[in-house]
């Protein structure tokens, strides 16, 4: 059986799919985990196409993808990535998601919004707030994230 996806789908997987399995491996610290996730999210994204369509993709499609990632990190020994701070124990996933895709994987907010779905002026508000957040945790812990 031949499968035929739809261009618009396979030129918005082209456009995003490296940036989501750099997230997902700072996730996971694993490539083959986090290769899986990204397969999942974007086979589950496939199947919902056109209703992503009438939302917005990237943010059906950032939804489908952190499930994936965390259902991947639930339930096992997760191995720290070196480059990924524990910053989802101690933030609310959207700003954790932001600071690793800005701070970490030093993507620009704008580039960080078009992966979310989001706003570029969420992002940066979301960054405030995760710094924030970290500097009244524990001073040294935006030290760590960045």
């Amino acid at each position: 059986m031949t499968i035929c996806l739809p261009l618009d789908y396979t030129a918005f997987c082209v456009l995003y799919q490296e940036d989501y399995l750099r997230y997902a491996h700072a996730r996971t610290a694993e490539a083959q985990v986090s290769s899986q996730a990204v397969q999942t999210a974007l086979e589950d994204l496939a199947q919902r196409w056109t209703a992503a369509l009438g939302a917005c993709p990237e943010a059906v499609a950032w939804q489908l993808l952190g499930r994936a990632v965390s259902s991947a990190c639930r339930g096992r020994l997760r191995k720290q990535a070196a480059e990924a701070p524990d910053v989802y124990g101690v933030l609310p996933v959207a700003q954790a998601d932001s600071a690793l895709l800005c701070w970490v994987l030093t993507l620009p907010a704008k580039r960080a919004a078009h992966l979310m779905g989001v706003e570029e002026a969420a992002v940066c508000s979301l960054l405030s707030a995760a710094r924030r957040r970290l500097s009244a945790a524990r001073p040294d812990a935006l030290l760590s994230c960045l």
